[in-house]
């Protein structure tokens, strides 16, 4: 993120690179994505640079610049982390867009009730080890109601 810049300065650059990378896709299609996504996250962007932005406006406004060129991988970090509710929702029914559009989505997550709920295949890192990988169904052994559960079995902690 560039600080000296509004968030519209930030996806005006964003645009105009990629523009210059796809020949086919204009700055001004470009914008009108900027503009749909700040919409559909309810982001009216300030005028004012981000540096004096709030931790959420400021992952609002990463979020529209990450989406912009619509992706085919998105790799999000604590999708959840700085946001209020309602833009917890809002950005969440993006990313399923995004998904339903046909891009891959790799999240990173200390958050198991949202891995559980969104993820198709969960790895388990420990201690900077892969402990585990599979399905919520090929995680959860017998007995085990969340991936919580299956989770503190698969590190050997008791819960």
């Amino acid at each position: 993120m560039f600080e000296e810049l509004t968030a519209r300065e930030q996806w005006a650059v964003t645009a105009s690179v990629l523009a210059r990378l796809r020949p086919a896709t204009s700055r001004a299609s470009l914008a009108v994505r900027a503009a749909e996504l700040a919409q559909s996250i309810s982001f009216d962007a300030p005028a004012t640079v981000a540096q004096t932005y709030s931790h959420g406006m400021r992952k609002k406004t990463q979020i529209v610049n990450a989406l912009i060129g619509a992706p085919a991988v998105l790799v999000i970090d604590e999708l959840r982390n700085g946001l209020d509710p309602i833009a917890i929702k809002q950005t969440e029914q993006l990313i399923a867009r995004e998904k339903d559009r046909g891009a891959a989505i790799l999240a990173a997550t200390h958050d198991l009730w949202w891995a559980e709920r969104f993820a198709d295949y969960i790895y388990v890192l420990h201690e900077g080890r892969l402990a585990a990988a599979g399905t919520r169904k090929e995680l959860l052994r017998k007995g085990e109601k969340s991936l919580e559960e299956a989770f503190f079995r698969i590190i050997g902690v008791k819960a």
